[in-house]
Parts: structure tokens; C-alpha cells; sequence
């Protein structure tokens, strides 16, 4: 079996040490430093600004017909999004509403947060670089005159795969499922799986520009709380500009990279990542990956 836990070379951790003052920073961190204002046109303006040049970005004005203190705005990626979310469970809630009885004016935000606007996920927002990663992964950002903070509403409709049987994993009986590229459909074909509430999942962001959502997922119990903060720290590692599927992050993260045996094992079938879990192995899902990570993986697993 090979070790999972255990320090890297003294080459990498020179090379980790030496990098430390190569580390990339994140452009968005640099230039979306401004704060929102109480400004609607000026965070409209701000906005934009950051959007420049992007002909997918779509800006929407809205004035309640009954409050004239409901001046707003939402903006969203076009391609990104549903359309029927954001005309019926949106739009129409806070064009069509008497905005004048039983609202408090004052509160107006949390108002059409709480009483208005129709979303099973909706919360308020102040931190710019969450607003931008929210808008460009499906969300509609909703911005308020007289207010420094925004809604930030599920609205996300882009289109997915459909589920199948994994090519590269054909068996003459059992579950006919493949994951797919999606992390949240991945996600909700291991749930049905496994209807525990030890099932446990931790959300990281890898990637400087590309921001790629990953998931570490392990059940509370089973498995070696030693790997999951080995997993993290090698996650936490990682510096590079984008991760674009999860064969990235398995040469990185490995223990042995010139050997010639996995010691990261990779599966497209949901039930075989179960089993592992009741293993007590640890999980990594990457968006935009059909194929799932599992930690530590044996010598065995090569001949299955």
C-alpha cells in the first residue's frame, strides 16, 4: 500500500519554499478592491467597469410603479443563467408588486429579499470578489439604490451534460450512472447513495484565474481525519493559473510522481466512489470533471 500521509521530498519543499516568493497574485483581487457605494449608478458604473468588453453581460434597470424609493438593478451572464427564473421569480415580483403597503422602506432590501423576490437560495453580499465569482458561475446580483450591499440570487440555468454509463467503465451488471461534468450533479449522485448525515462535504476554490470549484467529501467517522488534512494542505499548495480537470490536481497532489503506479485512484462511476467512501477513503470531486479522485489508494485497486 502505498502511503498517502507523508512529507513531500526535501526537493519540493525547497522548491514550495522558493516559490513562496514567486506566488501568484489574483488580478481580481487587485483591481475589484472597490468597495459598493449607497450609489446605485455608481456601483452600476463599477460594475461595468470590471465587465468591460464582455458582450455577455447583461444589465437590467427596474422601478416599482408603487415606491419610487424601489429603484434597482440586476445584472447576470447571459448563457449562464434561466431566463424563466429571472423574468417570473425576479422581475415580475418587484415590477408587478404594491411595494407601498406592508413594506418598510427603510429595510427595503431585506424586504425583497424576505417578501418579494421568489428563490429557494438568496443572501446579501458586500465583498466584491464573492459578487463577481457568484454573477459569472450563474447567479443574478441585484443592486438596490440607498444601499452598500447586494442580493445575490439563485438563478443559474447553464446546460449540463446528461447522465450515462462511463465508457471507459462498462460492467455486464450494476448501476448504469456516470458522473458528469457538473460538480452539483456529481454531488447529488453520491447523496442518493449515501442518506447519512455523516456524509460531509468541504467546498475549496482552486485556481488563480479560473476559480474552479472542488469538493472534498468523506464520511465523519470512517475516515482518517490525518488524510483529509494532508488532502488539504497539498490542495492549499497549489499555484497555478487554472485547473481545468481533475488530472491536475492528481499529479500534483501525488505521493511518488516517477512512479510507475497510481497513488491517486480516479473513477467515473458514482457507486464505486461510495464503496470507497465506506472504505473510509477520502473523495475529491472537481468542477468540470466527470472523473472523481480518491484518497489513499492502494496496490490492490490496480487489478480490480
Amino acid at each position: 500500500m502505498f502511503e498517502f500521509i507523508k512529507n513531500k521530498k526535501q526537493s519540493n519543499n525547497n522548491n514550495s519554499q522558493n516559490n513562496k516568493h514567486e506566488v501568484k497574485k489574483n488580478p481580481n483581487q487587485e483591481n475589484n478592491s472597490t468597495n459598493l457605494t449607497t450609489s446605485l449608478e455608481k456601483n452600476i458604473a463599477m460594475f461595468k467597469n470590471i465587465f468591460k468588453d464582455d458582450g455577455t453581460i447583461v444589465f437590467k434597470d427596474m422601478q416599482n410603479k408603487y415606491l419610487k424609493q424601489a429603484k434597482c438593478c440586476i445584472f447576470y451572464i447571459d448563457g449562464m443563467v434561466s431566463n424563466e427564473i429571472i423574468n417570473e421569480n425576479i422581475m415580475r415580483p418587484i415590477l408587478a408588486s404594491d411595494l407601498s403597503e406592508n413594506i418598510d422602506a427603510d429595510n427595503l432590501l431585506d424586504e425583497l429579499k424576505n417578501k418579494i423576490i421568489i428563490s429557494n437560495s438568496i443572501g446579501t453580499e458586500t465583498d466584491i470578489n464573492t459578487i463577481l465569482k457568484s454573477a459569472i458561475y450563474g447567479d443574478t446580483i441585484l443592486l438596490l439604490d440607498g444601499f452598500n450591499k447586494v442580493l445575490v440570487i439563485n438563478s443559474k440555468g447553464f446546460p449540463t451534460r446528461s447522465i450515462s454509463e462511463p465508457d471507459s467503465e462498462r460492467i455486464i451488471r450494476g448501476p448504469r450512472e456516470g458522473y458528469t461534468e457538473s460538480i452539483l450533479v456529481n454531488l447529488s449522485l453520491i447523496r442518493r447513495r449515501l442518506i447519512n448525515p455523516d456524509f460531509k462535504i468541504k467546498f475549496k476554490d482552486i485556481g488563480v484565474r479560473t476559480n474552479t470549484k472542488t469538493c472534498i467529501c468523506y464520511i465523519d467517522g470512517l475516515a482518517s481525519e490525518k488524510v483529509i488534512k494532508e488532502l488539504e494542505r497539498r490542495l492549499d499548495e497549489i499555484n497555478m493559473d487554472g485547473i481545468l480537470d481533475s488530472g491536475y490536481i492528481q499529479e500534483l497532489i501525488k505521493d511518488s510522481p516517477f512512479s510507475p503506479f497510481d497513488t491517486v485512484g480516479a473513477t467515473e462511476r458514482p457507486d464505486t466512489t461510495v464503496a470507497k467512501l465506506l472504505e473510509g477513503r477520502v473523495a475529491l470531486i472537481v468542477d468540470g470533471s466527470p472523473f472523481v479522485l480518491t484518497v489513499p489508494y492502494v496496490l490492490a485497486e490496480t487489478f480490480q
